[in-house]
């Protein structure tokens, strides 16, 4: 009588010795005392039997361990150390997610930017850091991540793998016990509570500070306070950089620094970390005079080159006048404005002081001169290129200049709003800002008449007549009729 040929033992469908192995993981104490979906005593004694059944059946058996060599953990529990004494155990110091090939995969799959290392400038001085120069094996990069995205790549990644996580909970008591064990209670949104049982509890809630807090432990730091003011901006002209994806830090004063990070989405983060003190010396109108110079200096140098291009129509004088005259005609008109702003602002129920005030408007005008500035090129090509001296030609001249003057006041406003919504912490600056913002506008235009003539061979100024409203709306009217 013949048997049955054996089948292929590790091929086979069913459980072989071939194709199967009984694994011990983690049978230690502070692992198995923290059981709590069931009876301890029942898991450790159907473990036994296990291992048991394992051997009858000369099945491969592998025993490991964690964190027993840095003296953490303890070794395997005497129960099941006993059935195994002849086995080696395998022990792991770390329980790296990062070794995981699907945890890596997932995070490696959100195309988050790489980052090799960063830069920190201090002025003139440069100190280029490289992750791949080390003094020991490791990763030579990691990443530079929008940290909300991040968190949540992670988090979904552990639950993927069964890692109960909890949200909007809150930490209102820990216990902990003889045998080194410990009670957690979590406060839900919903006001109810649960207990996690757990050998060790890692506090990752940083300035949260949750077990300092709860066992009157919290001292305060002896570190410095700070605080980061940040933006993330879509930079489109990264790429023409020569290291559009590094991160630099810049130094701007002592114990003062702003960061430049780029992200992979095309955003780029930019912030400025500093002391308290250094925020609120902004914030309160300090350190002021160097910056209100450069841009009276910066308003000055670029509407004198931009009233010298007005002069080249008539030539001679004229253009050493514009030179004295377009400067003229801003600083004027900005100072003019000055205290209607800040008195009006006042009133509303504003908490700015004069130079914060001031500074937002010489850095308007310090805008709408550089405007001004990148228009030169066009008003020098039309005055260069239009034929005649004729009234025509000396009404389009004076339209052009007077549209390259609203294009620029149009940039100066947008910061002038931009800056006072700033620099104010209520909305009650709005009504004084119109207000105050018609006054410059016919503080300014009429300005502008006051200081004529611009573009023909006359005297410094003219005696004074008329207005500029009505002198402009004749001017476009003869220029209409040809």
């Amino acid at each position: 009588m013949s048997s049955p040929q054996i089948r292929d033992q590790k091929a086979d469908h069913l459980l072989t010795p071939e194709n199967s192995a009984v694994i011990i993981i983690d049978y230690q104490a502070t692992q198995v005392g923290s059981i709590e979906s069931t009876d301890k005593y029942r898991m450790v004694q159907n473990t036994i039997a296990l291992v048991k059944l394992g051997r009858v059946f000369k099945m491969p058996i592998i025993v490991s361990t964690v964190n027993v060599k840095t003296g953490i953990n303890g070794p395997t529990i005497p129960q099941i150390a006993h059935e195994v004494k002849d086995l080696p155990s395998y022990e792991r110091t770390t329980i790296n997610s990062w070794e995981d090939k699907e945890f890596l995969e997932a995070v490696k799959a959100k195309n988050f930017q790489k980052k090799f290392g960063a830069k920190f400038m201090k002025e003139d001085n440069v100190s280029d850091f490289n992750f791949s120069d080390q003094f020991s094996p490791g990763w030579t990069w990691t990443w530079q991540v929008p940290r909300a995205e991040f968190d949540l790549t992670l988090i979904s990644e552990v639950q993927r793998n069964g890692v109960p996580v909890d949200f909007e909970t809150s930490v209102t008591a820990i216990d902990f016990f003889d045998d080194e064990s410990s009670s957690t209670t979590v406060q839900r949104k919903d006001g109810s509570t649960k207990k996690i049982s757990a050998r060790y509890v890692v506090d990752a809630s940083g300035y949260g500070r949750v077990i300092p807090r709860l066992f009157n432990l919290d001292k305060p730091s002896n570190l410095d306070p700070r605080k980061a003011i940040f933006a993330h901006v879509n930079d489109i002209h990264r790429n023409d950089h020569d290291e559009p994806n590094r991160i630099i830090a810049v130094m701007y004063a002592p114990g003062v620094w702003a960061w430049i990070i780029p992200f992979s989405t095309g955003v780029t983060s930019l912030g400025f970390v500093g002391s308290f003190d250094f925020f609120a010396s902004i914030k309160g109108g300090q350190n002021l005079n160097r910056f209100l110079l450069n841009a009276n200096l910066c308003t000055i140098l670029f509407a004198a080159i931009y009233g010298a291009t007005m002069g080249a129509l008539p030539g001679g004088l004229q253009i050493l006048y514009n030179v004295i005259k377009i400067p003229l005609l801003l600083l004027i008109s900005l100072y003019v404005a000055l205290p209607t702003y800040f008195v009006l602002d006042a009133f509303s129920g504003g908490d700015v002081s004069l130079r914060q005030t001031a500074s937002v408007l010489v850095s308007s005008f310090a805008i709408m001169s550089i405007v001004l500035l990148a228009f030169v090129p066009v008003d020098l090509f039309f005055i260069l290129t239009t034929p005649g001296q004729g009234f025509s030609t000396y009404s389009f001249i004076v339209l052009l200049n007077v549209g390259i003057f609203t294009i620029a006041g149009a940039a100066g406003l947008t910061y002038q709003f931009s800056g006072m919504e700033s620099i104010h912490t209520n909305t009650r600056w709005a009504n004084a800002f119109i207000l105050s913002l018609l006054v410059q506008i016919f503080v300014g235009t009429q300005m502008a008449w006051v200081l004529r003539p611009y573009f023909d061979a006359g005297p410094f100024v003219r005696p004074l007549q008329g207005n500029f409203y009505i002198a402009l709306i004749k001017l476009l009217a003869k220029a209409l009729a040809g």
